[in-house]
């Protein structure tokens, strides 16, 4: 049986990281190089932290998968700021 009174620090961490890339993508100029970091380790932090849920290690795979998604979405946001900028 699984013990769900623990969260994971792994999703609350991938939440907190999905959250800054958002914001720093929607900074100007140095947005777009900013929220590089943050996006990739909110979905690397996304999928350990459902992994850990899935093997009954933690609870809070929810906010797991919502980091993993603002990363990516962070992601799409800072990739069609950079084809914008290179068109002519």
């Amino acid at each position: 049986m699984r013990d769900h009174s623990r969260h994971s620090g792994v999703g609350i961490a991938a939440l907190v990281l999905g959250v800054v890339a958002v914001l720093t993508a929607c900074v100007p100029l140095l947005g777009e190089i900013l929220a590089l970091l943050p996006a990739l380790g909110a979905i690397a932090f996304g999928i350990v932290g459902v992994r850990h849920h899935e093997t009954g290690r933690a609870a809070g795979a929810g906010m797991a998968v919502v980091g993993a998604v603002l990363g990516g979405f962070s992601l799409a946001i800072v990739g069609l700021l950079f084809a914008l900028s290179i068109m002519p």
